[in-house]
């Protein structure tokens, strides 16, 4: 029986360009193609394909959103995004809704084969700059959740920043154009939403905490 493949991209001559390049691959087995998310969803009901190569950009319900109801619509199929963009919020957004690899439509024709046979051996498929993008993504995710915990302005953590710096109180008065008085209420107030003791143990979660 082979890999079975379904591919989903609204471009007709990319899609005839990588139905032909699979083809080609013995163990490959095309149970069809379409040209956006909603006729894909349609056909995954019946197919069941092992693998479901999906353009993310798409006239009306695209890539992305359609991770979610394609998991749900059939939950053994691994999906493969595919698209021109080399954009890191993409990457990150495909990764968290279940994606199990990323490709870029100028990525070779043997880069393209090998990543479907490994997906369907059940890796996640990121290259070293891939999966370094997305790292820095959940991070700075993870980073923006702790300012909301703490409730901690913009130019409170350019404060901590400064100070894990060493920047003294009149540096940051100088630099950031406060006065001393309220760049040491600043710090007093980052101590005490942040429920430590003093500014270097404030510094110090911080930093333990990603947000500088």
């Amino acid at each position: 029986m082979g890999i079975s493949i379904l591919v989903v991209d609204d471009h007709p001559m990319f899609r005839f360009g990588l139905l032909s390049l699979l083809s080609q691959e013995k163990d490959f087995n095309i149970v069809g193609e379409a040209s956006n998310s909603v006729e894909a969803l349609r056909m995954l009901k019946k197919l069941r394909p092992d693998i479901l190569l999906l353009d993310i950009s798409m006239p009306g319900l695209d890539g992305l959103n359609a991770l979610p109801r394609i998991a749900a619509s059939s939950p053994d199929t691994k999906v493969i995004m595919l698209t021109a963009f080399d954009n890191d919020d993409f990457l990150s957004d495909a990764i968290m809704s279940g994606a199990y690899g990323y490709l870029l439509k100028s990525q070779s024709p043997g880069k393209i084969v090998q990543t479907i046979r490994e997906v369907n051996d059940g890796f996640r498929m990121l290259d070293k700059e891939q999966i370094n993008c997305f790292i820095k993504s959940v991070q700075a995710a993870s980073a923006g959740n702790t300012c909301e915990k703490y409730d901690l302005s913009p130019r409170e953590v350019e404060l901590l920043r400064r100070l894990s710096e060493g920047e003294s109180y009149e540096e940051m008065s100088e630099s950031m154009f406060l006065s001393i008085p309220t760049v040491k209420r600043s710090v007093g107030a980052i101590v005490s939403k942040m429920m430590v003791k003093n500014r270097v143990q404030a510094v110090s979660e911080a930093v333990k905490l990603g947000l500088i």
